[in-house]
């Protein structure tokens, strides 16, 4: 250790209860030192502080390398842990250093996780993957319902209109009058040939009054898209069936002439109705089979 480190290390000690928490482990990490080896415990103290941090020791050859006591945990003035504990340990009821050893094993991860929570900008200190937890949030979205369908749709497609309708589907299921054999109840067995089911079903209408994108892309083109690249991945797992339609309002085409022909949705002027394009019907798990 550099005569410039112990100076640092010093200066900290000095100031510590001076320092923004945030702060601190910023410093921390530019001296070189890592979440893994930094051990938090909570001041045992019933008094208020003005300051989160309390003390800060440095123990370099040994680990942790850091202890770094905070006005936060269980053992603070703010602690969820039920003043019975304490009271045991005071009385005598419970030996007093093991269960404090014991609780400080959950002090040390539950000040972690409340720092990283805190500070999730800050993927490289407590998180090895912001992405990943960026990921792990998503999942606890509901995207079978029509309010997170919405939002989604509405962050892919911020140039049209987004509405999500519950729309029931009416499917038929056909089987033979008698199966002789074993049945399980809910598993498609009923003794008649056709059977109508009603399923949930979600429609997305997504409205614009533009043939094309700012870009010259086919509406439809684009869509189809979009949610190869950006919807469908997410909803991969999703047991929904969903339907998207296009509607054009107000389109008018101008006739033209060209060297080549393809095949387009257009119209000459402006007609009665709007245009209205199924998009996808299905399965998102089966959109690359549409």
């Amino acid at each position: 250790m550099t005569a410039q480190t112990q100076t640092i290390q010093d200066r900290i000690k000095e100031k510590i209860q001076q320092f923004d928490i945030f702060a601190l482990l910023k410093l921390l990490e530019q001296m070189g030192y890592k979440a893994t080896d930094i051990y938090f415990q909570s001041n045992p103290s019933f008094s208020s502080s003005s300051s989160i941090c309390q003390e800060i020791f440095f123990l370099e050859k040994k680990y942790p390398r850091i202890i770094l006591v905070l006005n936060l945990g269980l053992f603070s003035n703010q602690s969820s842990l039920p003043s019975l504990f304490r009271k045991k340990m005071d009385q005598g009821s419970i030996d007093s250093v093991s269960f404090s050893k014991y609780l400080g094993f959950f002090d040390h991860y539950l000040i972690k996780v409340f720092l990283g929570v805190s500070m999730p900008e800050d993927h490289g200190w407590f998180f090895a993957d912001w992405k990943e937890t960026l990921r792990q949030y998503f999942k606890l979205l509901g995207l079978n319902s029509a309010s997170t369908l919405s939002l989604l749709f509405q962050l892919c497609f911020p140039e049209l209109n987004v509405k999500v309708l519950k729309s029931p589907r009416v499917v038929s299921w056909q089987s033979s009058s008698i199966v002789l054999g074993k049945a399980v109840l809910g598993k498609d067995c009923f003794l008649q040939k056709n059977e109508r089911l009603t399923i949930s079903s979600l429609k997305v209408v997504l409205t614009g009054d533009e043939h094309t994108t700012e870009q010259g892309i086919p509406w439809a083109f684009e869509i189809k898209k979009r949610m190869k690249q950006l919807i469908f991945p997410l909803m991969d797992r999703v047991n929904v069936y969903l339907q998207v339609e296009l509607i054009l309002e107000n389109v008018r085409e101008a006739a033209r002439l060209s060297k080549t022909s393809y095949l387009n949705y257009c119209s000459l002027g402006i007609g009665p109705k709007s245009l209205r394009f199924r998009i996808f019907s299905g399965y998102p798990k089966d959109f690359g089979k549409a």
